[in-house]
């Protein structure tokens, strides 16, 4: 029986999120949003609700799957907060500069016509 079940993919997840924020000391709720969408990217749901339906649970616990799936999911995790450390500002830097901006002259149009709207109900 021990060998011809295998792991569920919600466990197999539950297990990869403790171990990762165990070895790495994750503590920030935003860090713990982004990892939780990179485990769920990472390890679907089978239609069986099976993740690994080719391992048992001892062929899960001797080949250390866990630590496979530990090693992809830092590598996205990394490459995701560089990321957004230093091309989040260049994007905002770009969208909202002053006189060229992507959105600069949107958002100019909608605050001018917001204002004349407003002076208008104030005007009745």
């Amino acid at each position: 029986m021990f060998e011809e079940i295998s792991p569920t993919s919600e466990f197999i997840r539950k297990d990869v999120r403790s171990r990762f924020i165990s070895e790495f000391n994750i503590t920030d709720e935003k860090d713990l949003v982004l990892l939780d969408n990179i485990i769920n990217k990472r390890i679907p749901d089978n239609i069986n609700g099976s993740y690994l339906s080719e391992f048992s649970w001892r062929g899960y616990l001797s080949f250390e799957v866990n630590k496979s799936h530990v090693r992809s999911i830092r590598l996205e995790f990394n490459a995701l907060k560089i990321l957004k450390k230093y091309l989040t500002p260049v994007i905002i830097h770009r969208l909202y500069r002053y006189p060229d901006g992507l959105r600069y002259k949107a958002l100019k149009n909608r605050f001018e016509y917001e204002a004349f709207k407003a002076d208008c109900e104030m005007k009745l």
